[in-house]
């Protein structure tokens, strides 16, 4: 049987935890990104080795564009030949800033995270 790869990005938690954790089993290998997750993604990866699949964890914070390519590079040199069967894009970060505040950054981090990430 053929290795498939599935990515789920904000899979320490929530949404994204539970995604991961259901798309994954035996012959499937998932990439678990997580920015400030670690110990959920951690757990995540456990409870599908547990289940008969198996994993990575990929740190990076969508916030920088460079850890954006980092990861990119990161997902193709665990892929080598291979391709990604499924995508779940779950990372994402909202903002309520008062205008004293550097509303441009928070702006541009969540286009990072929300729209250039995926």
């Amino acid at each position: 049987m053929t290795q498939r790869f599935c990515l789920v990005t904000g899979a320490g938690r929530d949404i994204g935890r539970a995604t991961a954790e259901a798309l994954s089993g035996p012959g499937v290998h998932t990439l678990l990104h997580h920015a400030a997750s670690a110990a959920g993604a951690r757990e995540a990866l456990a409870a599908i080795r547990a289940a008969g699949g198996d994993g990575t964890l990929i740190h990076a914070d969508f916030a920088d564009p460079e850890a954006i390519q980092r990861c990119a590079a990161t997902i193709r040199q665990i892929l080598g030949d291979g391709h990604l069967h499924t995508v779940v894009h779950n990372a994402a970060i909202a903002a309520a800033t008062p205008l004293t505040d550097d509303v441009a950054g928070v702006a541009q981090a969540m286009l990072n995270v929300n729209v250039l990430a995926p």
